[in-house]
């Protein structure tokens, strides 16, 4: 196995990083103190941290673990069964698993064997510290050397290790700390004591790119001379070949509305290769449109059963199962994703990959340590939620929308940044189950819709939620089970508040940060999103990219027309450039939202004709007595065609889509009123702003 590895050690507070550069994989060995060294190393070197490897749960070893956690969400905790409960505490949000003695684990090219051995965990800690990883033709040796503990020094270790023939006859081996077989407490510098530790000095960094030659290092054999010494040798590593390369016809990374390419692509006898890192499904399915709506809807309920005693209905009492609602939904999302795992093992034209996706090169891509490569390519890995900088946050147990659709404890208090249309969507939510929620918005909330939903949504939003507009977070504190949020309003003066819950809903980020493009000829903007042209294709002619990760649009609908476009365009024969019908969207609040097209904000005076008619004022109004909730249609002067449509209130999402069919097809405001409604239902509301508009249209022209 061809591979090359960064050993990094400021010796002094237990901090060290392997990492495979052939495919730019790296653990983190027990962030301790000053994890924070490592960093630059991980991004001079190209690396995506997978893992964290846990020694014990000593606080020396672990402090820094929150804060990795918080940094690179993704990445897997690793630590011994005996820690799994102190681990659980430090950082409660990670991605845990437990290992044991003998247990393989694989990072990129590397495979990483877990030795165990009787030791001591300062602090009481239960459990045999000592661990050593073993990679190939490497050992990693960590441990602390107390003279009062026979066994506990690395080089005793070592010998243990030895003597159980544990070890193969060739191999190197590198040692982090400064232990020698001393006492814990009078520990100083040991290296020349220690014939098997590698001196800082010779600590080097290769970086391995395809074609391109590694530089020499020293080697450190496991055998010292007669005098105690290391023996040492000069060795060029030769430029690394990869093992076969697998082709397919098409590579797909990511499971989501990348999906929607693999089956045209199969039904035509194509070759097809699906990569996913996550549960099967996408963003969508499980931590985004389908268990929000599933959390949603009864808390409509909820809000709909508030408002029957307007309608002389007295509910005897509503109340929510919150822990059995949550665990439905949770069940049922995994249910569907593990669906779609059995079927993807019938499939005969199509093989999956599970594991982060990382090019290699223009039409290499790493899985692991499994080496890809297709005809066309596929990228649509989509986003995740963004974190901002603000002191504190990323030593606290904060949610992000993953977290706030899996948590089964309805919170007292949920402090919300954001204004989004998350944000608000979850407020909604908890609210409704009876959680006090304060948001903290930068500018307004939902500002990016046209601004009489805006001002209507806010006040209405206002009455049920403690809203702070124009309030930037500055520091975050987590004690005693409670989040101190410190922020600063429009004068800059500062103002804090407290909950037992923080939810950061402040936008999102695309998910190419990991994906290796500096090793491609793709090219990204200043945010990460990928450039693609009028084909969806990349600055690769043979790499597309859809959904999330071009900033083009970010719903699950705009992706799916993206991928149907793109199997036309590379399997039906397609020539034309990609045309966008009205990309509607809607946010599932109390009151609800639909909008498509132009906002009144976007245009200037005198083009166009905005007329808005509520709903109280029709059939359904007098039946449901609604407190807020309009439509409003803008039309072009001059054809007199529809250019936008905005609605607030009930079924808004469902009210909208003859809006959009009518933008698509260019109806004017008389083609609105050519057909017949049923009465008295919901639309009649869009006809009764239709017949406003044509009759100003025809003042107009009498003028």
């Amino acid at each position: 196995m061809i591979f090359e590895q960064i050993k990094v050690a400021p010796m002094d507070n237990f901090n060290y990083v392997i990492g495979d550069t052939a495919t730019r994989r790296a653990a983190f060995i027990d962030p301790g103190f000053e994890e924070e060294k490592l960093y630059p190393v991980l991004e001079e070197n190209g690396l995506k941290l997978d893992m964290v490897l846990l020694t014990h749960g000593h606080f020396d070893h672990v402090n820094g673990l929150p804060r990795v956690v918080r940094r690179y969400p993704e990445l897997t905790v690793y630590v011994h069964a005996n820690e799994r409960a102190v681990i659980d505490d430090i950082a409660p949000h990670a991605k845990i698993h437990t290992i044991d003695d003998g247990a393989v684990l694989t990072l990129g090219q590397l495979s990483i064997k877990v030795y165990a051995t009787p030791g001591h965990s300062p602090g009481g800690l239960s459990y045999r510290i000592g661990k050593k990883l073993f990679t190939g033709d490497a050992l990693f040796i960590n441990a602390c050397g107390r003279a009062d503990l026979p066994g506990s020094s690395p080089i005793q270790l070592f010998e243990s290790l030895q003597k159980l023939k544990r070890l193969p006859d060739d191999y190197e081996v590198y040692c982090g700390h400064d232990y020698g077989p001393r006492p814990y407490d009078t520990l100083g510098n040991q290296k020349e004591s220690n014939p098997y530790l590698l001196a800082e000095t010779q600590e080097t960094f290769h970086r391995l790119r395809m074609g391109g030659n590694a530089a020499p290092r020293t080697r450190l054999t496991a055998n010292p001379d007669k005098d105690g010494r290391s023996t040492e040798s000069s060795q060029v590593e030769s430029r690394p070949t990869l093992p076969n390369i697998k082709h397919y016809d098409y590579l797909i990374i990511g499971s989501g509305g990348g999906a929607k390419l693999s089956r045209p692509a199969r039904e035509r006898g194509k070759r097809v290769a699906l990569i996913e890192c996550d549960a099967l499904g996408g963003t969508c399915l499980n931590r985004g449109c389908i268990p929000s709506k599933m959390m949603i809807h009864p808390a409509h309920l909820i809000r709909e059963m508030e408002h029957a005693p307007q309608l002389q209905v007295q509910p005897s009492s509503v109340s929510v199962d919150f822990e059995a609602l949550v665990k439905r939904i949770s069940d049922t999302i995994d249910a569907e994703s593990e669906g779609i795992v059995r079927a993807q093992k019938k499939l005969t034209q199509q093989d999956m990959y599970r594991g982060s996706a990382r090019f290699i090169s223009d039409n290499v891509v790493a899985v692991g340590d499994v080496y890809l490569s297709a005809d066309h390519i596929l990228i649509a890995t989509g986003s995740r939620p963004y974190i901002p900088q603000v002191e504190g946050l990323a030593d606290t147990p904060f949610w992000t929308s993953r977290e706030a659709l899996r948590n089964t404890k309805l919170p007292r208090k949920l402090i919300i940044s954001g204004g989004g249309y998350i944000a608000c969507e979850l407020a909604h939510a908890y609210s409704a189950f009876g959680t006090k929620v304060e948001i903290l918005v930068r500018s307004e909330l939902l500002r990016h819709e046209d601004h009489e939903i805006r001002t209507t949504f806010a006040e209405a939003f206002g009455k049920r939620h403690q809203v702070q507009c124009h309030a930037v977070l500055k520091k975050v504190d987590y004690r005693d089970g409670l989040f101190h949020v410190t922020y600063t309003d429009a004068e800059d003066q500062l103002h804090s508040t407290q909950g037992d819950a923080l939810l950061i809903a402040n936008g999102t980020v695309p998910n190419t940060d990991d994906l290796g493009l500096d090793t491609t000829q793709i090219q990204t903007d200043s945010q990460g999103y990928i450039r693609v042209d009028d084909n969806l294709r990349t600055t690769v002619p043979t790499i597309y990219a859809i959904g999330d990760v071009t900033g083009r649009y970010q719903f699950r609908h705009s992706v799916n027309f993206e991928a149907e476009y793109l199997a036309e365009h590379l399997l039906g024969g397609d020539t034309s450039s990609i045309s966008y019908p009205p990309m509607p969207h809607a946010v599932f609040t109390y009151p609800e939202i639909a909008s498509v097209g132009k906002r009144e904000d976007d245009l200037t005076e005198g083009s166009y004709l905005a007329v808005v008619h509520h709903y109280r004022n029709s059939g359904q109004g007098m039946a449901r007595l609604p407190d807020y909730g309009f439509v409003k249609l803008i039309f072009d002067t001059t054809s007199q065609t529809l250019i936008g449509a905005h609605i607030l209130g009930s079924e808004a999402a469902t009210m909208l889509h003859q809006l959009i069919y009518a933008m698509k097809y260019r109806a004017t405001v008389n083609d609105l009123l050519s057909i017949i409604y049923i009465h008295p239902a919901l639309p009649e509301i869009v006809r009764n702003a239709a017949r406003k508009a044509r009759a100003l249209f025809a003042a107009k022209a009498q003028k």
